[in-house]
């Protein structure tokens, strides 16, 4: 039960950092941002300069928005989802995250 709430918490660390990129594409562009999941195509449509790393980072997560909410590629992520795997992530959303909003004037 442990691996499926980080499954499932993985796919709201996704939706935060996903919200938070449509935020800033509504302060840069001035119009509802697309309906579209994928973090590096949002960032792209924005003033924000990401570092390599950073869309690096991005990628990888964008793959536990797909995966945490498709049954057929689910189990897979599944098996991926250990508490270090979890914890790893966890702290590289936090820093993403807390960028974003020191972004944000």
């Amino acid at each position: 039960m442990g691996t499926r709430i980080s499954l499932n918490h993985r796919n709201i660390d996704h939706l935060v950092l996903e919200k938070t990129l449509k935020a800033f594409y509504v302060k840069d562009n001035g119009n509802s941002p697309p309906y579209l999941h994928n973090l590096i195509r949002l960032a792209e449509n924005t003033s924000l300069f990401l570092t390599d790393e950073m869309k690096q980072c991005l990628m990888e997560i964008n793959d536990f928005h797909i995966e945490a909410r498709y049954p057929d590629t689910k189990h897979s992520f599944y098996e991926l989802c250990s508490k270090e795997f979890a914890t790893a992530y966890f702290t590289k959303i936090k820093e993403i995250y807390k960028w974003l909003l020191s972004q944000m004037v």
